[in-house]
């Protein structure tokens, strides 16, 4: 009976160790890409639903299809960065169609698509506005390119100096300060405590030194 008790309660904490971690939920990936939000008016500015818009990846080809809604507004969720055109159709209206769409991480890029008269054989071409003023998102952000990357004399192939590139951003001094070990940087008057390290939008926080824990 003590011997089948001492399987029981093995068994049991073994379950309860399963049943622990199947509760846990995955950590949620920050946004690691880019949108593409507008309205389709027509030439009084009135809008116009059920437009067919496609968002066409320049670098890949591959292409994002959505709809408008009856109140004129579209929206591309979740690009991958790069550069874009987009194309709308409505029959009874000239093509629409807006190229060099640059979209960096995390970016909303605003696009008004105006449609004309015609029929749809017919196609109206612009350059989107490049000068994009942020009226969805507070945050600031930047993309280092590869070249960047590669370019620069980073002590120890640190990833985590390249903050530095960044305006805003300065050394700091407290009980952190050791730039090597990265997290040794404040942001705007923010403290080196509240710097956050994610590698492909995952959590990568050594919480207690305040370093990543992977340094590719």
């Amino acid at each position: 009976m003590k011997q089948r008790a001492m399987r029981f309660a093995v068994l049991a904490v073994s379950l309860g160790l399963v049943c622990s971690f199947a509760l846990v939920s995955p950590a949620h990936a920050d946004n690691l890409y880019a949108s593409i939000r507008g309205t389709v008016v027509d030439p009084s500015g009135a809008v116009i639903p059920d437009a067919m818009l496609t968002a066409t990846d320049l670098s890949t080809g591959l292409r994002y299809t959505t709809t408008s809604s009856k109140d004129g507004l579209f929206s591309f969720l979740q690009l991958p960065i790069g550069d874009y055109s987009v194309r709308a159709e409505k029959t009874g209206f000239k093509s629409f169609s807006a190229g060099h769409i640059h979209l960096d991480l995390d970016q909303v890029f605003s696009l008004k698509v105006a449609m004309e008269l015609g029929a749809t054989t017919e196609t109206i071409t612009v350059e989107a506005n490049p000068a994009q003023v942020e009226t969805t998102n507070m945050q600031l952000g930047n993309t280092v390119s590869s070249s960047t990357i590669v370019d620069t004399p980073l002590n120890g192939r640190n990833w985590t100096e390249l903050q530095q590139l960044e305006p805003g951003v300065v050394g700091s001094s407290d009980r952190f300060s050791n730039g090597a070990a990265g997290g040794a940087y404040s942001t705007n008057g923010a403290e080196t405590q509240q710097n956050s390290f994610l590698i492909n939008g995952t959590d990568t926080n050594d919480i207690a030194l305040n370093v990543p824990l992977i340094i590719p």
